[in-house]
């Protein structure tokens, strides 16, 4: 279902064209799941990538280097390659879902690990860091914004370097 949400688009992807991919009859399938929307979103949710590696190697421009690195290759799968599908193209109530499950599946995880990874150099070397968890998340919510499109995309060590670091340092 993935698959075909990433090759057709979410405006031509319908119940019929999956139950018919997969050898089932539509009915079975709207039994199961009445909408398009919830479709979508359940098969987002079996197939979510679980918690982001969370690296210790002693220099935060590492860590966050890593971290940048696993949430590029996590919104180019083909899992958010179709999260970012749902997200771009519905429209109405089945919205909210869709940015529910971007903040569960991709967001919270690396605000988590920033948070964590934040932590343990403030312990170690009282940098000058932020300890405030809303700037970690804002830094961490921008750094996933500008993976999420297909733009042009700086180096992410630059990214990382000119970008993250900044921002979590108290000016």
């Amino acid at each position: 279902m993935i698959c075909e949400l990433n090759r057709v688009g979410w405006a031509l992807l319908t119940v019929e064209g999956v139950a018919a991919k997969a050898g089932a009859g539509k009915a079975s399938v709207y039994r199961r799941w009445p909408t398009k929307a919830a479709l979508v979103t359940a098969a987002l949710r079996h197939t979510a990538p679980g918690r982001v590696n969370c690296p210790d190697l002693g220099s935060l421009r590492d860590e966050l280097v890593l971290l940048a690195g696993e949430l590029e290759a996590r919104v180019d799968s083909p899992h958010g390659r179709a999260l970012r599908a749902a997200l771009e193209s519905c429209r109405g109530d089945h919205t909210q879902a869709f940015m529910d499950l971007f903040a569960e599946q991709m967001s919270q995880s690396a605000k988590n690990c920033a948070q964590d990874l934040v932590r343990r150099d403030t312990g170690r070397h009282r940098t000058g860091l932020t300890t405030d968890g809303d700037v970690v998340d804002m830094v961490m919510d921008t750094l996933l914004a500008t993976l999420m499109y297909p733009l042009p995309r700086p180096d992410l060590a630059e990214l990382v370097d000119r970008v993250v670091l900044p921002a979590l340092y108290v000016c």
